[in-house]
């Protein structure tokens, strides 16, 4: 089993890292905005639109931090009671390691939130690594334990001047994707740099970025947050994204992270099969949105004006 660094300053959930949420915040026009609730402070971003006031815990995604205790639990139900007095609409992802999960989901329903259950995949690293690469798929076992290529590097970095090619891979991702351009500005991922909490990996193969992978780590779990690739023919024999993301875990084993989230990816099954021949479960979790009559009718006026243009 992995055994955490003593002197490692970072907390147990990336999100609860400040440098981590102002970095969200700023570069996507958020705000963070701190209640103090039952003597706990619960600290959610809002965002404004049309004057009128929107909270989330978490932005693009994200989940909030699972409450470490009973008494953060209670002071969670309270503000999905008071919130939606506040703003015309709450989103709450709660953890896939929420272990509070269904008495929040009860106060939640109770209160008129929708409940969206959401799934991702997690591979566990609490256990021997040996064990963990054992878990991986025969053809994955293979991949990563072949003798390095000489022309592959990989590496963990922070450099602001290694987003140069991490934006043209993820350019040349985001037109596969079917998108006109990289769905999050650069501004946001030099900000996440300046985190101790975020790591950006790279895997340059013949001299060129291969893949790449934005993971926010904390002490206790890691996630794998934006990844893009671009690998030309030249390349594929190195195995570029089986064998970074084997890089990736052996590093978060190493620093005695327990769990590594590889992020949601419904409706994508290539993406689903990739993560499962890593030995990744899936995992349910849930997203709590409060909607208010207001919001819902801004809505509706939204989409007949799309429909009609």
């Amino acid at each position: 089993m992995p055994t955490p660094h003593l002197q490692d300053p970072r907390p147990d959930d990336p999100l609860q890292d400040p440098g981590l949420r102002s970095a969200l915040a700023e570069p996507l026009g958020l705000r963070e905005a701190a209640f103090d609730v039952t003597g706990r402070t619960i600290v959610a971003f809002e965002r404004r639109r049309l004057g009128l006031r929107q909270f989330e815990l978490a932005p693009l995604g994200l989940c909030a931090p699972p409450c470490a205790d009973e008494a953060a639990a209670r002071a969670l139900g309270v503000f999905l009671r008071e919130a939606p007095r506040r703003a015309v609409r709450v989103r709450v992802n709660l953890s896939p390691f929420e272990t509070h999960a269904q008495a929040l989901i009860s106060t939640a329903r109770a209160a008129g939130y929708r409940i969206e259950p959401q799934q991702t995949h997690v591979l566990d690293l609490d256990r021997p690594l040996a064990q963990i690469r054992a878990g991986y798929h025969a053809p994955k076992r293979t991949q990563v334990r072949r003798a390095s290529v000489a022309s592959s590097v990989i590496a963990c970095t922070r450099e602001r001047t290694a987003l140069d090619a991490y934006f043209e891979v993820y350019a040349a991702s985001a037109q596969r994707w079917g998108r006109g351009g990289p769905p999050y500005p650069r501004a946001l991922f030099e900000a996440l740099l300046a985190s101790s909490c975020t790591q950006l990996w790279t895997h340059h193969v013949a001299g060129r970025l291969a893949c790449a992978m934005v993971v926010l780590a904390g002490r206790g779990h890691a996630l794998y947050w934006q990844g893009v690739s671009h690998i030309a023919p030249d390349q594929k024999a190195a195995h570029p994204m089986a064998r970074l993301l084997d890089a990736v875990v052996q590093h978060l084993h190493g620093q005695g992270v327990a769990r590594f989230n590889l992020g949601a990816s419904q409706g994508l099954p290539n993406v689903q099969r990739f993560k499962e021949e890593f030995g990744a479960r899936p995992l349910g979790y849930a997203a709590l949105v409060h909607e208010s009559s207001l919001w819902r009718v801004l809505g509706s006026l939204r989409r007949r004006r799309g429909a009609g243009g």
